[in-house]
């Protein structure tokens, strides 16, 4: 059999954020940077860290929640007479300030003699039948964004208060399929010496949805490939957060905080606009992503420009820029982008060119840093402070004998993530909560040992 693996991403964009009245909303998980194991979505699932950890130059994207409860999947297809089997992997959930994306992913098998059954992978794993909890009916997976949208407004309103169902939005789905080159998959485009992305776009249900075809070839630079791959699901799910925050404001603009809309704006203008992130090219994924739905009308465009105009011309020079790399001629039927050796990157529509380059992450705090994605810790600046807290935890047990098994292991726990290989912001903040936990229960004794965790963690700016 030949193998896939696909994911469905379902977009929204929760306005919430954006309004100008109470909403109820719940304050947990702490997301964009939850706690694993100790945080979940009520009715939804457990947060749980990235199996192969943060991708790289993204800090803010280390964490799902694992999504299990909020849609049911198909149970895999047992029989080997069927064209295509499909083998249900995951279900993600991720939240950030305004965009929220649900992210499905199947293993796909189909039989070497059915060649023509390929070649609509996009539409069966599209169509795939799922449940959602209180609503009886199968949807169709690229069709049940609104459904998934509701029932994620009601498991994370307050129980007991009025849910806005209409502030949680969703936008258009989007379909990835990976795996090695095939012949049969004639939206993959063979690479020598890497990895392809080609973009299509595909027919659901009567509505037009884009499609990413990714071959990865031996021997190519995984990370880099893992990066554009992130990057694609990234910008679909900003872009449709930005059209639903646009169609909704042009329609009752009086439900938005004004204050808050325009610094929403000038953030995601401000990553849009960008010719190049992380050493890709932007404008043809915004000319395509506009050429299958647009951003919004030209007369909202306008509005917008209008309104912005009274509160910084900074961000309608943002603005224009954005719509300058989207409303280009219309794009060619495919757009290959190609990871060869090196991390280099080459994208090809209608011309050819190639791009290079890493980026650093941001800064978290003066004692560490997400450098290439990765977060670390500045070991010159934290290890007196971790034997300091060494130091004030024997002094603790010596006074509670009856909390040292579990304050000995809590500090042990909590210096290992500090001093890890890999150090996670979510891991250390976990580590560190146990250990405050024991603290806080031995009163005035433990307060030493409060202070020193809260210093580290003021140092590695992971505060609260």
């Amino acid at each position: 059999m030949s193998r896939r693996f696909s994911v469905v991403q379902l977009p929204m964009a929760d306005l919430r954020q954006l309004v100008a009245f109470p909403t109820a909303r719940l304050s947990r998980p702490s997301w964009p940077d939850p706690i694993p194991v100790r945080e979940f979505v009520r009715a939804v699932g457990m947060v749980r860290d990235r199996p192969r950890g943060t991708i790289r130059d993204w800090s803010g994207e280390r964490a799902f929640c694992d999504a299990r409860g909020l849609i049911r999947l198909p149970p895999p297809s047992a029989s080997d007479t069927v064209d295509v089997r499909v083998t249900p992997q995951y279900r993600r959930l991720y939240v950030g300030e305004v965009a929220l994306r649900l992210d499905v992913g199947v293993h796909l098998r189909w039989r070497q003699d059915s060649t023509a059954k390929a070649l609509e992978l996009p539409s069966t794993v599209a169509m795939l039948p799922i449940g959602v909890p209180d609503h009886g009916k199968p949807l169709a997976l690229a069709a049940a964004g609104t459904r998934v949208a509701q029932r994620l407004a009601i498991v994370t309103t307050t129980e007991g208060a009025t849910v806005h169902t209409e502030l949680l939005q969703p936008g258009t789905p989007m379909v990835m399929l990976e795996g090695p080159t095939r012949t049969e998959c004639a939206a993959t485009i063979a690479a020598t010496d890497g990895a392809s992305f080609t973009g299509s776009d595909a027919w659901v249900g009567g509505s037009r949805i884009p499609v990413w075809a990714v071959s990865v070839q031996p021997g190519c630079d995984v990370a880099r490939v893992r990066q554009i791959r992130g990057h694609l699901w990234r910008l679909h799910t900003e872009r449709e957060a930005l059209r639903n925050v646009l169609r909704a404001w042009r329609q009752d603009a009086a439900r938005f905080d004004p204050t808050l809309l325009r610094d929403y704006l000038a953030r995601q203008l401000k990553v849009l606009a960008k010719p190049k992130r992380f050493g890709i090219d932007q404008g043809p994924l915004l000319r395509r992503a506009q050429w299958i739905e647009s951003l919004a009308s030209p007369d909202v465009i306008d509005d917008l420009r209008g309104e912005l105009r009274k509160e910084s011309l900074g961000i309608v020079r943002l603005l224009d820029r954005m719509m300058e790399q989207s409303t280009a001629p219309e794009p060619g039927r495919y757009l290959t982008i190609h990871v060869g050796s090196g991390g280099q990157v080459s994208m090809t529509e209608g011309d050819s060119y190639t791009v290079h380059g890493d980026a650093l992450g941001s800064a978290f705090g003066p004692g560490s840093r997400a450098s290439g994605g990765t977060f670390w810790v500045d070991r010159s600046a934290v290890d007196p402070r971790l034997s300091e807290l060494a130091t004030r935890t024997s002094a603790l047990v010596e006074q509670h004998p009856n909390l040292r098994a579990g304050v000995v292991a809590a500090q042990r726990e909590f210096e290992a993530e500090v001093t890890g290989d890999e150090p996670s912001p979510g891991r250390i903040k976990a580590a560190g909560l146990a250990l405050l936990e024991y603290a806080k229960s031995a009163g005035a004794v433990g307060l030493p040992v409060v202070q020193t965790i809260v210093g580290i963690m003021t140092i590695l700016g992971l505060a609260s």
